[in-house]
């Protein structure tokens, strides 16, 4: 399981051993040791095999902690900027349900600070 950024640095390490080991073959050849360039060349087919299946692999995407809660409270925060900004006269229990409004305010900060961890980008 890698991120997306992880795969991208795994692929380029990848290519890289890839490259050295194309070289090596190479100077195998040129040298005229057989074993050592069929081992060399065994050991290329492995590197491919990797990268193709590291290139194969769906990156994970780590969600916060609170993503679905956070959500909601965002939802029923636009609902009360919604309402605060009506035109109308405001019934009572639309006054109380403002009231909530910094309590939510600071969960939603809260739930932010605490989702941000190790895995933030």
């Amino acid at each position: 399981q890698l991120t997306k950024p992880e795969q991208s640095a795994v692929l380029e390490q990848l290519q890289q051993k890839l490259e050295a080991v194309e070289a090596q073959v190479a100077a195998a050849a040129a040298a005229g040791s057989s074993k050592k360039e069929a081992k060399l060349r065994e050991a290329r087919e492995k590197l491919e095999a990797r990268r193709a299946a590291v290139s194969a692999l769906k990156p994970i995407a780590n969600r916060p902690k609170f993503a679905s809660e956070i959500g909601a409270v965002q939802k029923r925060l636009a609902a009360l900027d919604a309402l605060e900004r009506s035109a109308k006269v405001l019934s009572l229990d639309d006054a109380l349900k403002l009231n909530a409004r910094p309590k939510l305010l600071e969960d939603l900060k809260a739930m932010q600070a605490e989702s941000r961890g190790w895995f933030a980008e």
